[in-house]
């Protein structure tokens, strides 16, 4: 059997969907993933060697704190054990998420978003995602001409839950040039509503302030809170803000900023580490 060439990444927990979303911008042939006292162990498997090298750069560049090592091993066939070991997420109730390949078991009223596993947060699978969908859900069916901006869109996916309720514009856009092509494919795949659009760029590129009855914010606190302090820009008043991806641990220090900010929150949720809010701006 012919050799092929392994990565192992060493990286913390937080980190996982980085490095997945750069593995298989290179066309890894598989991974296999290991729980380790500090984080976890990715090894990712390759034909190329350069494009070894190309991997090596961008994780980390990337993810600085990554531990990397590349060997030379014999060939198996990784990707087909690890499609084997994918299930289909419940993002929210009725929802669902995973790939094309492998079809959930849905009631009458359910719905599937298909995403292949190959963005940073946007399989469903981190727990940031999933509440900063229920958080979208829980604010019921919008009225008509109710719109939406998800910033750090990553993979579209909770722009694609806007269109499952019935939001009748959906914005999503992302600073990363990563998400490009995983946008086109996955609004493709999701025959995503002609409302729907996507966008590399960063929020001040939208002129039209006022404009939006909800944004989405799905980052880690500091990557974050500068969008944040500028949104209230583009939220229409009595809209709702969700800000999620935050750590619990930080939970005080966040409730300061939001105080100071003149942020009032409408209600919070988390699950494990992670935490999400619901936000409306103090009027003053």
């Amino acid at each position: 059997m012919k050799p092929v060439f392994c990565i192992t990444s060493d990286i913390h927990e937080e980190d996982r969907e980085i490095v997945f979303g750069i593995l298989y911008s290179f066309n890894t042939l598989g991974y296999e993933e290991m729980e380790r006292a500090s984080g976890i162990s990715v090894k990712s498997y390759f034909e190329d060697h350069q494009a070894v090298i190309q991997v090596e750069r961008n994780i980390a560049k990337n993810i600085p704190h990554a531990i990397l090592s590349s060997d030379e091993v014999i060939f198996q066939d990784w990707n087909k054990n690890w499609k084997d070991s994918i299930d289909p997420v419940l993002l929210s109730e009725n929802i669902w998420v995973s790939p094309s390949w492998c079809k959930p078991e849905m009631k009458k009223k359910d719905s599937w978003i298909k995403i292949e596993p190959k963005m940073a947060f946007g399989t469903g699978r981190h727990e940031s995602t999933r509440l900063a969908a229920q958080a979208l859900v829980s604010l019921g069916s919008p009225p008509k001409k109710t719109s939406l901006l998800d910033i750090g869109t990553g993979s579209g996916i909770l722009c694609f839950v806007g269109n499952i309720l019935g939001y009748s514009m959906s914005i999503g856009i992302d600073n990363d040039l990563w998400c490009a092509g995983s946008l086109i494919e996955n609004r493709e795949i999701n025959r995503a509503a002609p409302t729907t659009s996507f966008a590399i760029s960063s929020i001040e590129s939208i002129r039209k302030k006022k404009h939006f009855h909800i944004i989405i914010v799905n980052m880690i606190r500091g990557s974050s809170e500068d969008i944040i302090k500028i949104s209230q820009r583009y939220l229409l008043k009595n809209g709702y803000l969700i800000w999620s991806g935050l750590l619990y641990e930080e939970k005080a220090i966040i409730k300061q900023f939001l105080r100071m900010h003149e942020w009032s929150i409408v209600s919070e949720n988390h699950e494990n580490e992670w935490m999400c809010y619901i936000l409306k701006k103090d009027e003053g």
